[in-house]
């Protein structure tokens, strides 16, 4: 792409469609906390965006039915406008993530939604004698 043409690209206005649990079940739409437009640069860009959406509470007792005292899987398909210099296109990448137990439950802690307890049980692993 020409130099000229590479200012006038950029990616923005940006969702997450966010999907839950191993069967994908579809749970939002998540938004920008604050809405960025990235531009391309002759160097590596770093940054992030900040998705958030608002959760019912029904909604938050299903995930924990769902989520059945496990961890929980997360998918986002992040979509947005991405503008060439020439041609306004729409861009799709998805993303994956796992929440473990303890990081559900820190969540939840934080949200004051409901508390929750993680204990080991001691277990002897030692090596069975053949």
């Amino acid at each position: 792409m020409p130099a000229h043409e590479e200012e006038l690209a950029y990616f923005h206005k940006t969702s997450a469609k966010v999907y839950i649990g191993k069967d994908n079940s579809f749970l939002g739409v998540a938004t920008p906390e604050v809405p960025r437009t990235f531009k391309p640069h002759n160097h590596e860009q770093k940054g992030w965006v900040l998705y958030e959406m608002s959760l019912p509470k029904d909604v938050m007792e299903e995930i924990e039915i769902l989520r059945s005292g496990k961890e929980l899987e997360f998918k986002l398909d992040i979509s947005g406008e991405y503008y060439d210099g020439h041609n306004l296109l729409c861009n799709l990448t998805s993303a994956w993530y796992k929440a473990s137990q303890n990081e559900w439950i820190n969540t939840l802690k934080s949200m004051k939604f409901r508390g929750g307890l993680i204990f080991e049980l001691p277990m002897d692993i030692t090596q069975a004698k053949k």
